[in-house]
């Protein structure tokens, strides 16, 4: 299951964000894919539009960014979080 992880450079202080994922099981190599300085609403919204375009054992899911992220909202609303926020338990 892929993450986010914030990395903030050190010469210019500005927060970019990537996706991280592992490959090959828990002893396995760690994927990034760098999405850039942008904000953590929209890392998030990348992380959302990235899973809903997974696949399952049953049937392939094609779905376009703006209907994951569609979705994605959708989530944080019905399990009572606000948009764009990664602490989850405070929150509620």
């Amino acid at each position: 299951m892929p993450w986010l992880r914030p990395r903030t450079e050190r010469s210019s202080g500005v927060t970019t964000w990537s996706i991280e994922w592992r490959e090959g099981g828990r002893g396995g190599k760690v994927r990034a894919r760098p999405l850039g300085a942008i904000t953590e609403k929209e890392a998030q919204y990348e992380l959302a539009a990235r899973q809903a375009g997974k696949t399952t054992r049953r049937e392939k899911r094609a779905i376009d960014a703006k209907t994951a992220v569609k979705e994605y909202l959708r989530h944080l609303k019905a399990s009572g979080r606000r948009d764009g926020t990664i602490d989850h338990d405070g929150d509620k």
